[in-house]
């Protein structure tokens, strides 16, 4: 009786053993199926297989503006990026004074030395806003106030070009409109290529059609509906060359 007990006994043993063993061998392959799952749920910001290279030296204050777009979105995860190469895609560029950032969306500190507030937007998509100082660019952290530390040109171009994304951000760029909400007296012309573009660019490399069209912006004056059609996409049936004489579109 006693020997048929030990039998029994070792037998439940070596089950036992034996679900704790398999029990043990099947963990690895849960956490690996977890781990795989994580990372699959990473955001992935590739617009493109391939694309053309940005180049931090030379970039417009559009390009600049379209890239600090691209690149805040990927910093602050919004779901906008992937949708940043669709080709009905039109960029939105609004300068402000510090004076006035909370127009802007801004409710935090602002960093020292910034002069002007940059509020970039796709139509229903998304907007983030931006400002430079001290030869780097400061985006928004979707709490109202900026990252810190900020972050120069090249760093975002970097990010830009790991992703492919060179061709989107000139499409946006060369389709983008430009609102100067400014009041300072400031040259609308000098303010947005010289603060936009964190390469020290001058005014002169503006083209004159968009020169015209922040001339036109910062004019209180101006007729809100010529206004709306000079910042429309060039494509728009209702859009209005902008000149820098108003008699001649009107």
């Amino acid at each position: 009786m006693i020997k048929k007990m030990k039998i029994i006994c070792s037998t439940v043993t070596i089950l036992l053993t034996g679900l704790v063993l398999a029990a043990c061998g099947k963990q690895p392959a849960a956490q690996r199926s977890q781990t795989a799952s994580s990372t699959s749920s990473q955001p992935n910001y590739k617009l493109a297989s391939s694309s053309v290279k940005l180049d931090s030296a030379n970039l417009t204050p559009k390009q600049n503006a379209a890239l600090v777009m691209f690149y805040a979105g990927v910093k602050n995860r919004q779901r906008y990026v992937r949708r940043m190469n669709k080709t009905d895609q039109h960029l939105s560029i609004s300068l402000y004074n510090i004076t006035d950032a909370k127009k802007a969306g801004v409710s935090g500190k602002v960093p020292r030395g910034a002069e002007v507030v940059y509020k970039v937007s796709l139509a229903n998509l998304g907007t983030t806003y931006y400002t430079i100082a001290g030869g780097r660019t400061f985006i928004s952290n979707n709490h109202g106030g900026f990252r810190q530390p900020g972050v120069t040109v090249a760093e975002m171009v970097r990010a830009a070009n790991q992703n492919n994304a060179g061709d989107t951000i000139n499409q946006l760029a060369q389709n983008a409109s430009l609102n100067d909400f400014c009041t300072d007296g400031t040259s609308a012309g000098s303010r947005s290529e010289g603060a936009a573009s964190n390469n020290a660019a001058t005014a002169s490399s503006m083209d004159p059609q968009d020169k015209a069209r922040a001339a036109m912006n910062a004019d209180p004056n101006l007729d809100p509906e010529f206004k709306r059609r000079i910042n429309l996409s060039p494509d728009d049936p209702d859009y209005i060359q902008p000149t820098h004489d108003p008699e001649s579109w009107r």
